[in-house]
């Protein structure tokens, strides 16, 4: 999903280029209805700007777009020539699902994994949200003193009927915990006297036709505590959104692309600011590999690059874990960019690497999916 929600991300990156001393001008929008957000001078050198935020920056997994399938087959077929030139002598016996899957002709094969459902962040949200207001407001359970966590992997969002039956369901499910008469579908595990741990699997959504897939929520149940109301906490995983994060890119350069062409210097620099609404965690791989593809797809566009916010300071180096979490914790964290400029430019002008010459910005200069080369100011 992409839209120009960029609010409180735009004002980040206006105030972050105004503290290094550039000039940032907020364009207006062109006779087509686009502009970029700024144009940014430093003396005599400008770029233009847009700012993405990126709403619904995680999808479920492992059901992503086609092209994971896609990948995995060609994966799937490598690995076995390469097994086959090893060991020529020898016969290869696979199952039949995974013969179909790995030879399977090229338009049954997009009809089977092409149509899957696409489950994503902003829409898991709108759920989490109708669950939180629910039992903080209507539930006939929302005063018993329990803690409810739910933790979804596939960031499936139910229907209105699927949703109702499962409120439902909690709301006889923990009375009855409070009761002393839990069902037999929970584990439970006990913390003390009076509190026990609760936990099950709860199969909100089953398929429909052959492309659907099931999804379930795991369910966790804390209780009772000393006093109500009820606390609900919503968690979701996935992987990151590739999708939405290519959506945005490429909506990004309609408007960088609309703003160069009401510029004297029609080759002027260009990058987009992109944030994501949930962090990155361990994926900045992941990442860097679809913003390097991005780069190399659009010579049009100078850099990408990604806002984070680091703490302002120096962390502790003696390797005190629980010292550098507590750093992490209470350091006032400041804008900073990891910059991905673009190796493979044509007819526009490279971004100039002063552009981001903060303490804490990162910048590379992508040469494929795996190398990457370091700039410095």
């Amino acid at each position: 999903m992409s839209t120009k929600q960029s609010g409180p991300n735009e004002q980040t990156v206006r105030t972050y280029f105004e503290t290094l001393g550039s000039t940032v001008i907020k364009l207006k929008a062109g006779r087509n209805g686009q502009a970029a957000d700024f144009r940014v001078c430093q003396d005599s050198n400008c770029f233009l700007c847009e700012v993405k935020t990126v709403e619904s920056a995680r999808a479920n997994f492992p059901y992503t777009a086609i092209e994971y399938y896609r990948d995995q087959r060609q994966k799937r077929r490598d690995e076995i020539e390469k097994w086959m030139t090893e060991n020529p002598n020898t016969q290869l016996v696979s199952r039949k699902d995974e013969r179909e899957f790995i030879y399977e002709d090229e338009t049954k094969f997009t009809h089977r994994y092409g149509y899957r459902r696409r489950n994503t962040q902003y829409f898991f949200r709108r759920f989490a949200q109708a669950m939180e207001e629910y039992f903080a407001i209507s539930s006939p359970i929302k005063n018993l003193p329990y803690i409810l966590r739910l933790d979804s992997q596939d960031l499936y969002e139910p229907t209105p009927d699927e949703r109702d039956a499962f409120f439902q369901w909690l709301d006889r499910e923990i009375r009855a915990i409070d009761e002393g008469r839990p069902s037999l579908r929970w584990h439970a595990q006990r913390w003390s006297d009076s509190a026990a741990f609760y936990s099950t699997f709860y199969p909100i959504h089953s398929p429909s036709h052959p492309n659907d897939t099931k999804a379930e929520y795991q369910v966790s149940v804390i209780g009772p505590g000393e006093t109500g109301p009820l606390e609900v906490h919503v968690h979701s995983y996935g992987t990151l959104n590739l999708d939405s994060i290519t959506n945005n890119v490429e909506d990004g350069l309609k408007q960088l692309e609309s703003s160069a062409s009401q510029e004297a210097d029609q080759q002027i620099a260009r990058v987009i600011a992109l944030g994501l609404k949930s962090g990155i965690g361990f994926e900045w791989g992941q990442l860097s590999s679809c913003i390097t593809y991005l780069l190399k797809e659009h010579p049009d566009l100078s850099a990408i690059a990604v806002l984070r916010w680091t703490p302002d300071g120096r962390p502790p180096q003696d390797g005190n874990l629980l010292a550098q979490l507590e750093f992490c914790a209470t350091t006032p964290a400041v804008p900073s960019f990891v910059v991905y400029h673009n190796s493979w430019l044509q007819n526009v002008k490279p971004l100039p690497v002063e552009a981001f010459g903060d303490k804490w910005s990162v910048q590379f200069c992508p040469i494929n999916e795996t190398a990457f080369s370091s700039l410095t100011i």
